[in-house]
């Protein structure tokens, strides 16, 4: 679960930090408020229909999105197109904050339900981390080759780190079939 959050609070962290950054060089920083919006709210719009899933559909649904969002994302920002980078946005912040942190969530709390609170704190720990870390290192490597090609390189990290937490995912004993509604 920790990866799970770690993945996918990097790919949020990119949105709003790396892609405003190609926004701006490209003249179009006047839609900087709108894509940080839009990476952080679509999210929750999310949250009802991931609430009606186990928790692993919800995180198999997280796990095709954020890869499949911040392609799109890649997209809009290498052909100059605001409405793929605007809908790359709405992908990604759907698995983020919606498909992947409440199965996360969810799922640590049925794990841990006698100490919540530190499984909680915990799962963030990994969260922050993604969140942090990718997006300094990006921002680093976009000084040295350029914002759209250390995006590439994080979609190519992105996308391996999502098959390696997918293989070892679908390897673990069978896990919670619970419902995030009925927590």
């Amino acid at each position: 679960m920790g990866a799970a959050m770690a993945l996918a609070g990097s790919t949020t962290g990119m949105a709003i930090a790396i892609v405003p950054l190609e926004l701006t060089a490209n003249n179009l920083g006047g839609w900087t408020g709108l894509v940080i919006f839009l990476a952080i709210f679509v999210g929750f719009l999310c949250q009802p229909i991931a609430r009606r899933m186990s928790n692993n559909q919800a995180l198999a649904i997280g796990f095709v999105l954020i890869p499949l969002g911040f392609f799109i994302l890649i997209a809009g920002v290498w052909l100059k197109m605001l409405a793929l980078v605007l809908v790359g946005t709405c992908i990604t912040s759907s698995a983020s904050y919606g498909f992947t942190y409440l199965a996360a969530l969810a799922e640590i709390s049925a794990r841990a339900p006698d100490d919540r609170a530190r499984a909680t704190a915990g799962l963030f720990v990994y969260a922050y981390f993604g969140f942090s870390l990718p997006v300094i290192a990006s921002g680093a490597l976009a000084d040295l080759v350029g914002l759209l090609s250390a995006m590439i390189v994080f979609a190519a990290i992105q996308i391996a780190a999502t098959a390696g937490i997918v293989m070892v995912w679908r390897r673990l004993p069978a896990q919670s079939a619970i419902t995030l509604d009925a927590k």
